[in-house]
């Protein structure tokens, strides 16, 4: 469970930049190191950023011990943070890493994961306060703690204007399970649904705990109450496919074809150079506040390339730490 938890967490950290509804990605594709306190960024945030808002490039957030003001001490109040309205179109710009797939039933990476969340979906997600909320799925009901009831979104549709369906659901969550796909994480993540360990080890030709009502209702069941279930069909293993792209496609169909249902669409991947994604004008929730993100896959120093203007954002570690808070430099700004 602390595993799951723990890979909640680190997919929510780098999850949907720029959407509407969605947190924006911060620092570097792998986990950032204890002496990275602060990030500095150039690029508005969106709306949602004001949930959560970053440590800025004039600010510093720090603990001190309080203490009640004498009778005659006078206390001043902070200024009021203004608020910044979000910006839409742009292009935001970040320092990335070759994935080692956008598979989302083979993943199990951040690196992978930073870039399949923005491209695909599934029936539910995590919001910027890691409460979940509908994603594909409009609504659900829950009887007897175990039988879960998914009826999907009128305008759940594929990058490929195909709309999205239980069938669509079902097939994905077996193929994830299937010994041929080797999922490393499926036997982790669905291994609460009814008859689901069974199909993982080849020992059946169907999930039985997983059934298609009709096109847009969902049934899964499970082998008994748990409150964590939910979060777990939140992991990339749960996303929808389309089935005629993942079989006409291959084994690199997610470099060819990557056909998807999220937020952000793939319309370039060259190894070793940069991922390009643009906006997915007709998703199905509110559409992405940028047109595209970069991300350059080349490497690099993330401070010298952000003082060159070459990307958006970079963690701050203890070295420039003094720059930044310098009001002389150009990095206070």
């Amino acid at each position: 469970m602390n595993k799951l938890l723990y890979l909640l967490f680190v997919l929510m950290s780098v999850a949907a930049v720029a959407c509407g509804d969605s947190g924006q990605p911060e620092g570097e594709p792998t986990a950032a190191p204890a002496s990275s306190p602060a990030l500095l960024s150039d690029t508005p945030e969106p709306a949602s950023a004001a949930e959560a808002p970053s440590l800025s490039t004039d600010e510093v957030v720090s603990e001190t011990a309080s203490s009640e003001p004498e009778p005659d001490e006078v206390v001043a109040e902070a200024p009021a943070r203004e608020l910044i309205e979000p910006v839409r179109g742009g292009v935001f710009r970040r320092l990335w890493s070759d994935p080692p797939t956008l598979d989302p039933h083979l993943t199990s990476d951040t690196t992978s994961a930073g870039i399949v969340v923005e491209v695909f979906s599934g029936l539910v997600t995590l919001n910027t306060n890691l409460q979940l909320v509908p994603d594909l799925s409009e609504s659900w009901t829950i009887d007897d703690g175990m039988v879960y009831t998914f009826k999907l979104r009128p305008n759940a549709r594929f990058h490929n204007g195909k709309p999205v369906t239980a069938g669509d659901f079902k097939w994905s969550l077996e193929r994830a399970a299937d010994p041929e796909t080797a999922s490393p994480v499926a036997d982790t993540y669905l291994n609460d649904i009814v008859g689901a360990m069974d199909y993982i080890e080849g020992n059946a030709s169907e999930i039985s705990g997983i059934k298609v009502i009709d096109d847009r209702t969902l049934q899964i069941t499970i082998d008994a109450p748990k409150a964590y279930f939910l979060a777990k069909l939140t992991y990339p293993t749960a996303y929808v496919l389309d089935r005629e792209t993942v079989e006409a496609g291959g084994p690199s169909w997610w470099v060819d074809n990557p056909v998807g249902t999220g937020a952000f669409k793939l319309a370039e991947y060259l190894i070793g150079e940069r991922v390009v994604l643009e906006r997915n004008d007709d998703y199905y929730r509110e559409p992405a506040f940028l047109d595209s993100i970069v991300m350059n896959l080349a490497g690099g120093q993330s401070m010298a390339m952000y003082e060159n203007d070459e990307i958006d954002t970079t963690g701050v570690g203890l070295f420039n730490l003094d720059r930044v808070l310098d009001p002389t430099e150009p990095l206070n700004k």
